[in-house]
């Protein structure tokens, strides 16, 4: 059965987590996705363990349903190829830090002057604009400066990470559906566009209500720890043989 977006090519030259999460959940939908890799293979193939075979498992969970190509797109002879690559796709996704993207034109401009229709997107830990825009980061770095490590847990306690990278895969599934949306755009009216998210953003979803508390009662939230501070009380019991989770409100 083919997929929403069986028509679609998408050139993938993401690293890690986010961005090759967002690639991931379009060839869910059908989209062929070819994956650009350094000579020596992107490095999330070496994370671990746990490996299954010679292959990293957090690399295969971000990376099924993809084709994959390495080349050395700064060479003269990665680049020939990228640029095909490019002119014959519908979308392209990327993390690298815009002076990356500007010192071997990748940035928009660029891109789009071999395919002026394409869907441009990328994903940064503190997007284009600001001081923070050349910094790389991780989710677990993003979590503690955007104030998510003292969402969970008691007053009083040390700052808690949440124990998965839930900004980076949150922020695929957002950057996809920003995809889609560009590429119905696109459908409708023969237009490329660019797209952006920052980790940054998707943090600052999460904490929407924490955000809203403070705008409207002028004080800092307090971690929902046990009880929580909203209008549910969720209670936590130990049985014999399990956990109870009980969530109850007025």
């Amino acid at each position: 059965m083919q997929g929403i977006l069986s028509d679609i090519t998408v050139i993938d030259l993401s690293r890690l987590i986010a961005g090759p999460y967002a690639a991931m959940a379009l060839a869910d939908l059908g989209a062929r996705v070819i994956k650009v890799e350094a000579i020596s293979g992107e490095e999330g193939r070496h994370f671990g363990p746990p490996f299954y075979g010679e292959s990293s498992v957090a690399f295969m969970t971000c990376n099924r349903g993809k084709e994959s190509v390495a080349m050395d797109i700064r060479t003269p002879a990665g680049r020939s190829v990228l640029e095909r690559l490019i002119s014959k796709a519908q979308v392209l996704v990327h993390n690298f830090r815009p002076d990356f993207a500007e010192t071997h034109a990748l940035t928009y401009d660029a891109v789009r002057r071999i395919n002026p229709t394409l869907v441009y997107y990328m994903v940064s830990a503190f997007g284009e604009q600001g001081d923070y825009r050349l910094r790389p980061s991780v989710d677990s770095v993003v979590q503690g400066m955007t104030g998510a490590f003292y969402a969970s847990g008691e007053e009083g306690d040390p700052p808690v990470r949440i124990g998965l990278p839930i900004i980076d895969v949150a922020s695929g599934m957002c950057g996809a559906l920003g995809v889609l949306a560009a590429v119905m755009h696109w459908q409708q009216t023969g237009q490329g566009q660019r797209v952006e998210l920052a980790l940054v953003d998707t943090v600052f979803n999460f904490l929407a209500s924490k955000v809203g508390e403070y705008a409207v009662e002028q004080r800092e939230p307090v971690r929902c720890g046990e009880p929580a501070d909203c209008c549910a009380e969720p209670s936590l019991s130990r049985l014999r043989r399990c956990l109870v989770q009980r969530v109850g409100g007025e």
